[in-house]
C-alpha cells in the first residue's frame, strides 16, 4: 500500500518512488512511512507527473492523438487544468493530480528539497514530470553523488 512497509526504521540509504505517489490515496501517510524507513542521512527520490498547467496541454494533446486521453473529460476540464485549477479529482488515473502537493509534503519533512523537471529542464513548465529529491543534509551536485 505504500503506507505500511514491512521493514524496520532507518533501513534504507535511498528510496525511489518512480511514478508511485500519485496512485496512493493516503499520500501523507506514504510520505511518513518513507521518512520512517529512511536513514537519517538518506535520500528520497520521487518522480511525479505534472498534470496541471501547460504540461497538461502537452500531455493531453499527445494522449488525444494516440487515443489515450484520460485527464480531461471535456474541453472545459482541459482548460481548467491547463490554467492550474484542475476540476477532476479521481485517484484512479491521477486526474487532477497536483505535483506541488508532493513538493509541499516533502518540504514539511526534509530541509533540503530539490526539484528537477524532465526531460528538458529548460522548458520547466512544459515538462510532463517532476523529479523531487529530498534529504536531511544538503546535496552537493558538483560531486556527482546525487
Amino acid at each position: 500500500s505504500g503506507t505500511d512497509l514491512p521493514v524496520r526504521e532507518s533501513s534504507y540509504d535511498i528510496i525511489y518512488a518512480l511514478d508511485v505517489l500519485e496512485h496512493i490515496e493516503e499520500k501523507r501517510a506514504a510520505m511518513d512511512e518513507v521518512e520512517r524507513v529512511l536513514k537519517s542521512d538518506g535520500r528520497f527520490i520521487a518522480t511525479v507527473p505534472i498534470e496541471i498547467g501547460p504540461a497538461l496541454l502537452v500531455r493531453e494533446s499527445y494522449r488525444y492523438f494516440d487515443g489515450h486521453r484520460q485527464n480531461s473529460e471535456s474541453f472545459t476540464d482541459l482548460v481548467r487544468g491547463s490554467a492550474g485549477r484542475p476540476q477532476i479529482k479521481n485517484e484512479t488515473h491521477h486526474r487532477g493530480f497536483d505535483y506541488r502537493d508532493i513538493i509541499e509534503m516533502a518540504t514539511e519533512r526534509y530541509p533540503h528539497v530539490y526539484v528537477q523537471y524532465c526531460p528538458a529542464p529548460v522548458l520547466r513548465w512544459l515538462n510532463p514530470t517532476a523529479v523531487v529529491i529530498c534529504s536531511k543534509e544538503p546535496i552537493d551536485y558538483d560531486s556527482g553523488s546525487v
